[in-house]
């Protein structure tokens, strides 16, 4: 930048090359074209910082504390899959261990799915998944491709970088799940 006396403040950041695109350090003060470094592709292996930050923000479903609540849910969800209180008695579990600074790994949310006709349901545990990064449609399938678009990260292969990571996505309002809010406030009502 010129200064009124002649002298430039800040040195030009042009190419050396080429003096048409600007220069980064990383690319030895010349462009991303000229310069014979290439970009830095990102892992796709998570930092072990983020691992540790979701085996201590996650329920533990081997603890003994937890397995056998989180067996009696996962088999009243599998022997009742289309009942919708199985549906707030899940969502309320799921809102407990949240309160209470837990949200579930994407492994074991998954097992609760396992027999879901519900969209409702899918929706209510995707919202409660510590590691989102890891909910993803391919290349196993096992989540639906809505919820790893919504909830996911668009099945990237690329974990976050930051610790701790962005929380997950909000429990999305479709007409499923207004029926659902609607079925707990007419339950909440005549009692």
């Amino acid at each position: 930048m010129p200064l009124r006396n002649g002298k430039s403040y800040l040195k030009p950041h042009l190419c050396q090359k080429c003096q048409v695109f600007y220069s980064h350090q990383q690319f030895k003060h010349q462009c991303s074209g000229c310069s014979d470094i290439k970009g830095v592709t990102p892992s796709t292996e998570p930092l072990p910082e983020l691992l540790e930050w979701v085996k201590k923000n996650t329920l533990n479903t081997s603890a003994p504390r937890y397995k056998s609540l989180f067996q009696a849910l996962q088999r009243k969800l599998e022997n009742h899959p289309g009942c919708q209180w199985n549906d707030i008695v899940l969502f309320g579990f799921l809102n407990t261990i949240e309160k209470g600074g837990l949200l579930l790994k994407a492994e074991d949310a998954i097992k609760l799915l396992s027999s879901s006709s519900s969209s409702a349901r899918e929706h209510i545990v995707a919202s409660k998944v510590a590691d989102w990064w890891n909910i993803k449609s391919t290349p196993a399938g096992k989540w639906k491709s809505y919820l790893a678009c919504y909830y996911g990260q668009f099945n990237s292969p690329f974990p976050p970088r930051t610790i701790p990571p962005r929380s997950p996505n909000k429990l999305i309002h479709t007409t499923e799940i207004q029926h659902f809010f609607n079925t707990i406030q007419k339950a909440v009502s005549t009692t």
